[in-house]
């Protein structure tokens, strides 16, 4: 077997070509796609000799950057989300929109989890093998691991009543964009930088499988982490296509910066 995981991967392809009827026409290796990977200190003198490019500039001057402005975001000047959210509880307040959150999964403690929207009996978890059936996040290490990220994008996707009070400040609200939506948590990875090419593509497919009985139906899969693409995520998000899931994520950008000769 060759060291490197597409060598191994196209020997495997080698050998299976006289085993199945037909021959392979395609194989991807299940890799495991860290971006901080063998860095020195996890990554951070990599984004230390870079940082003056990830420094953070406004677009807009106008938006608002007091403490006092929380939850600025649904108001009819920006995103509108308060407005729709109220058209649309109003229009049908029995319709049933499902939306399966594909990340590092959730924490049932925290302040804004939807606990009466998330559907835990479809929970699932690509990650952990002796945990299949429960997608909670349980940390994980390190600087740049983003320990925590699917609680934080939960909380902004369908983040229920929030109470917060700080020097004199307060505010009590719905804090998600779609707070009537019931929430399917899906395990990806063990952080947003950490993800394999097999997760992901086995959570799409699920997704899509649900899709075969109207009352697990899913109709949004949202997705705030990307990575390097493969024919098994293709042919995952096809399958969910043709089950008619609208398909909302990131854009998969990565940090690369060549070494030094």
């Amino acid at each position: 077997m060759g060291a490197n995981p597409w060598d191994a991967t196209h020997e495997a392809m080698d050998r299976g070509a006289a085993l199945v009827e037909g021959g392979i026409e395609i194989i991807t290796p299940d890799l495991l796609q860290d971006w901080y990977e063998g860095a020195p200190n996890g990554g951070m003198e990599l984004l230390g000799a870079d940082a003056a490019k990830c420094e953070f500039k406004d677009q807009n001057v106008k938006l608002p950057r007091r403490r006092g402005e929380f939850a600025w975001h649904w108001g009819d000047d920006f995103s509108q989300l308060k407005s729709a959210a109220a058209r649309a509880s109003e229009a049908n307040p029995n319709a049933v929109v499902r939306i399966a959150h594909l990340d590092t999964g959730y924490d049932p403690q925290h302040r804004t989890f939807p606990a009466s929207m998330v559907e835990l009996q479809l929970q699932k978890n690509f990650v952990d093998r002796d945990r299949p059936d429960d997608a909670r996040d349980l940390g994980v290490d390190g600087a740049l691991k983003q320990p925590g990220h699917g609680t934080g994008t939960l909380s902004i996707l369908a983040g229920g009543r929030f109470q917060f009070q700080e020097e004199g400040y307060q505010f009590e609200g719905i804090v998600g964009g779609a707070p009537n939506a019931r929430i399917v948590p899906v395990r990806v990875g063990n952080s947003v930088v950490q993800i394999s090419t097999s997760g992901v593509a086995k959570a799409i497919s699920y997704v899509a499988e649900l899709c075969t009985r109207p009352v697990t139906r899913v109709n949004v899969i949202s997705m705030s982490m990307g990575g390097v693409a493969s024919a098994a995520w293709a042919d995952a998000v096809n399958k969910a296509y043709e089950a008619g899931i609208v398909f909302v994520a990131a854009a998969g950008n990565n940090y690369f910066r060549r070494a030094q000769k």
